[in-house]
């Protein structure tokens, strides 16, 4: 019920190539983040991943994922740490990062340093989102 087409994949990176970054063991994709900018300090309720504003001052990090059998080696931290160096150094006009995630995914993401905003308003799929 959080399915998102490969249509929609590509149209989102169109919109934001330089805010997809891939881990890549030789040729085979391990790991991927994508994020997208956006006027607003919060996610707003109809976010369904796809925005990219570049005026906007809240760099939103849509997307991450690592393949199963890749998991716990560290390739999310570093993709998160490339992304937010990344924006750091060549998005000046944004303010602050923010995602949206699972309640067991929160320690992932305050370990990075991440804070807990609360319950985003978001509806995509089934499950509760946070703010973080």
């Amino acid at each position: 019920d959080e399915y998102v087409s490969v249509e929609r994949y590509q149209e989102h990176y169109r919109a934001a190539p330089h805010l997809c970054f891939g881990y890549f063991d030789g040729e085979k994709l391990r790991g991927f983040l994508r994020g997208g900018s956006q006027k607003g300090e919060h996610l707003p309720p109809d976010l369904c991943g796809a925005q990219h504003d570049p005026d906007g001052e809240t760099m939103v990090l849509h997307l991450l994922c690592v393949e199963e059998q890749s998991r716990r080696r560290g390739i999310g931290q570093g993709l998160m740490k490339a992304f937010i160096d990344y924006v750091k150094a060549k998005e000046t006009k944004v303010k602050r990062i923010i995602l949206m995630c699972h309640a067991e995914l929160i320690p992932v993401y305050t370990r990075v340093g991440f804070t807990l905003v609360g319950r985003a308003e978001v509806k995509f799929g089934k499950r509760s989102w946070y703010e973080c």
